[in-house]
């Protein structure tokens, strides 16, 4: 009857710091999503048009998201902080792909 009683307040310790250890990670997410940024490498007339694109650019390992503006599909790799984003942008030049920050 003893080992019960022992595990019990064992068990209620852990769920009383439970609900502490969520809060510093929702705090720290959006940090690295303020800092993170995107290369732009292609506007588009249709998602059609932009495939071979995406294709190519998801075989060099790249992230692609489109985002429908003004009436144009704009591909966008990503997301980097600093360090990665000149780093993507001059393995996307030596592939001769052309791209800008946003």
């Amino acid at each position: 009857a003893s080992q019960p009683t022992a595990s019990q307040p064992a068990a209620s310790q852990p769920t009383a710091s439970q609900p502490a250890a969520p809060a510093p990670q929702q705090a720290s997410s959006p940090a690295p999503t303020a800092a993170s940024r995107y290369l732009q490498v292609g506007a588009y007339g249709s998602r059609d048009s932009s495939l071979p694109q995406r294709q190519r650019l998801e075989s060099m390992g790249f992230v692609v998201t489109d985002r429908v503006e003004n009436g144009l599909v704009k591909l966008l790799v990503g997301p980097f902080d600093a360090a990665e984003l000149s780093a993507a942008q001059a393995r996307l030049q030596s592939a001769g792909i052309e791209s800008f920050p946003r």
